[in-house]
Protein backbone atom coordinates (compact mmCIF):
# COMPACT_ATOMS: atom_id res chain seq x y z
CA UNK A 1 0.00 0.00 0.00
CA UNK A 2 2.88 2.35 0.77
CA UNK A 3 4.03 2.08 -2.85
CA UNK A 4 0.56 3.04 -4.07
CA UNK A 5 0.38 6.04 -1.76
CA UNK A 6 3.90 7.15 -2.67
CA UNK A 7 3.01 6.94 -6.38
CA UNK A 8 -0.14 8.98 -5.78
CA UNK A 9 1.88 11.57 -3.87
CA UNK A 10 4.32 11.84 -6.77
CA UNK A 11 1.44 12.17 -9.20
CA UNK A 12 -0.15 15.01 -7.22
CA UNK A 13 3.15 16.88 -7.07
CA UNK A 14 3.77 16.27 -10.78
CA UNK A 15 0.31 17.62 -11.60
CA UNK A 16 0.86 20.78 -9.55
CA UNK A 17 4.21 21.26 -11.29
CA UNK A 18 2.52 20.75 -14.67
CA UNK A 19 -0.14 23.34 -13.82
CA UNK A 20 2.55 25.86 -12.94
CA UNK A 21 4.54 24.93 -16.06
CA UNK A 22 1.62 25.52 -18.41
CA UNK A 23 0.97 28.87 -16.75
CA UNK A 24 4.64 29.74 -17.18
CA UNK A 25 4.16 28.96 -20.87
CA UNK A 26 1.34 31.51 -20.92
CA UNK A 27 1.61 32.38 -24.63
CA UNK A 28 0.11 28.97 -25.39
CA UNK A 29 -3.01 29.94 -23.40
CA UNK A 30 -4.08 26.31 -23.43
CA UNK A 31 -7.29 26.39 -21.42
CA UNK A 32 -8.12 22.80 -22.35
CA UNK A 33 -4.80 21.56 -21.03
CA UNK A 34 -5.06 23.66 -17.87
CA UNK A 35 -8.57 22.34 -17.24
CA UNK A 36 -7.44 18.73 -17.82
CA UNK A 37 -4.56 19.13 -15.37
CA UNK A 38 -6.79 20.70 -12.74
CA UNK A 39 -9.35 17.92 -13.14
CA UNK A 40 -6.64 15.25 -12.97
CA UNK A 41 -5.31 16.79 -9.75
CA UNK A 42 -8.78 16.86 -8.21
CA UNK A 43 -9.45 13.24 -9.19
CA UNK A 44 -6.09 12.06 -7.89
CA UNK A 45 -6.59 13.87 -4.59
CA UNK A 46 -10.09 12.44 -4.24
CA UNK A 47 -9.04 8.86 -4.96
CA UNK A 48 -6.01 9.09 -2.70
CA UNK A 49 -8.02 10.62 0.14
CA UNK A 50 -10.69 7.93 -0.11
CA UNK A 51 -8.11 5.16 0.19
CA UNK A 52 -6.35 6.80 3.13
CA UNK A 53 -9.61 7.62 4.88
CA UNK A 54 -10.75 4.01 4.54
CA UNK A 55 -7.56 2.83 6.24
CA UNK A 56 -7.97 5.44 8.96
CA UNK A 57 -11.54 4.30 9.61
CA UNK A 58 -10.51 0.65 9.59
CA UNK A 59 -7.77 1.40 12.13
CA UNK A 60 -10.38 2.88 14.46
CA UNK A 61 -9.14 3.57 17.97
CA UNK A 62 -5.59 2.58 17.06
CA UNK A 63 -5.23 6.02 15.49
CA UNK A 64 -4.71 8.71 18.11
CA UNK A 65 -7.59 11.18 18.08
CA UNK A 66 -5.32 14.17 17.45
CA UNK A 67 -3.88 12.54 14.32
CA UNK A 68 -7.32 11.58 12.99
CA UNK A 69 -8.70 15.07 13.68
CA UNK A 70 -5.72 16.81 12.06
CA UNK A 71 -5.92 14.44 9.09
CA UNK A 72 -9.54 15.33 8.39
CA UNK A 73 -9.45 19.03 9.30
CA UNK A 74 -6.39 19.83 7.23
CA UNK A 75 -7.59 17.76 4.30
CA UNK A 76 -10.93 19.58 4.23
CA UNK A 77 -9.22 22.96 4.53
CA UNK A 78 -6.74 22.16 1.75
CA UNK A 79 -9.40 20.82 -0.60
CA UNK A 80 -11.54 23.89 0.05
CA UNK A 81 -8.59 26.13 -0.83
CA UNK A 82 -7.97 24.18 -4.06
CA UNK A 83 -11.63 24.41 -5.06
CA UNK A 84 -11.72 28.12 -4.22
CA UNK A 85 -8.58 28.73 -6.27
CA UNK A 86 -10.06 26.89 -9.25
CA UNK A 87 -13.27 28.90 -8.91
CA UNK A 88 -11.55 32.23 -8.38
CA UNK A 89 -9.12 31.64 -11.24
CA UNK A 90 -10.93 30.53 -14.39
CA UNK A 91 -8.60 30.09 -17.38
CA UNK A 92 -9.18 33.57 -18.81
CA UNK A 93 -8.19 35.14 -15.51
CA UNK A 94 -5.14 32.87 -15.28
CA UNK A 95 -3.98 33.95 -18.74
CA UNK A 96 -4.64 37.62 -18.01
CA UNK A 97 -2.76 37.51 -14.69
CA UNK A 98 -0.42 34.50 -14.59
CA UNK A 99 1.67 36.03 -11.81
CA UNK A 100 -1.42 36.52 -9.65
CA UNK A 101 -2.49 32.94 -10.27
CA UNK A 102 0.93 31.60 -9.33
CA UNK A 103 0.86 33.68 -6.14
CA UNK A 104 -2.55 32.19 -5.30
CA UNK A 105 -1.63 28.62 -6.27
CA UNK A 106 1.84 28.40 -4.71
CA UNK A 107 0.57 28.31 -1.09
CA UNK A 108 -1.70 25.42 -2.09
CA UNK A 109 1.27 23.55 -3.56
CA UNK A 110 3.37 24.30 -0.47
CA UNK A 111 0.57 23.08 1.81
CA UNK A 112 0.30 19.91 -0.29
CA UNK A 113 4.02 19.22 0.07
CA UNK A 114 3.84 19.76 3.83
CA UNK A 115 0.79 17.54 4.12
CA UNK A 116 2.32 14.70 2.13
CA UNK A 117 5.42 14.84 4.30
CA UNK A 118 3.28 14.77 7.43
CA UNK A 119 1.25 11.81 6.12
CA UNK A 120 4.43 9.86 5.36
CA UNK A 121 6.02 10.64 8.72
CA UNK A 122 3.03 10.53 11.07
CA UNK A 123 -0.05 8.92 9.53
CA UNK A 124 1.48 6.03 7.59
CA UNK A 125 3.48 4.62 10.52
CA UNK A 126 0.15 4.29 12.37
CA UNK A 127 -2.20 3.04 9.65
CA UNK A 128 -0.04 1.00 7.28
CA UNK A 129 1.06 -1.67 9.78
CA UNK A 130 -2.60 -2.21 10.65
CA UNK A 131 -3.49 -2.66 6.97
CA UNK A 132 -0.87 -5.35 6.40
Amino acid sequence: MRDVFDAQHREMLELTAAILAIVNDCPSRSSDQLNRLRLALSKTVTGHSKQESALLRAAGDAVPADIARRYHDELLKWRHELIACNSDWPPDRVWNDPRGFKEAFKPIVDALRARLSWEQGVVYPVILPLAA
